[in-house]
């Protein structure tokens, strides 16, 4: 099982976020994420290109930029924002 570690960012939209759907939906991705950050059939996961250890992982509209570190069976999401102001 992998650790999950959420920006200081990414916890402040989180907690701003009104929409109880969407929470759910968003716990359940972070629930699904964390038994495997590389693929999911349940989830909409890619590898950004140019990048090692880079990911994104799609909820709703918003889009979740997350790295994974390996070595300590970490992953850590350092961004959120709609597709079209992320990348």
């Amino acid at each position: 099982m992998w650790k999950l570690k959420i920006s200081p960012n990414v916890r402040k939209f989180i907690k701003k976020t009104r929409n109880a759907m969407f929470l759910k939906k968003l716990t359940e991705s972070f629930d699904k994420l964390i038994e495997n950050p590389f693929y999911h059939p349940e989830l909409d996961i890619k590898k950004l290109r140019g990048s090692q250890n880079d990911y994104r992982l799609r909820v709703n509209n918003y889009r979740f930029l997350y790295t994974i570190f390996k070595e300590e069976i970490l992953i850590y999401i350092y961004k959120v924002n709609k597709r079209g102001d992320i990348y």
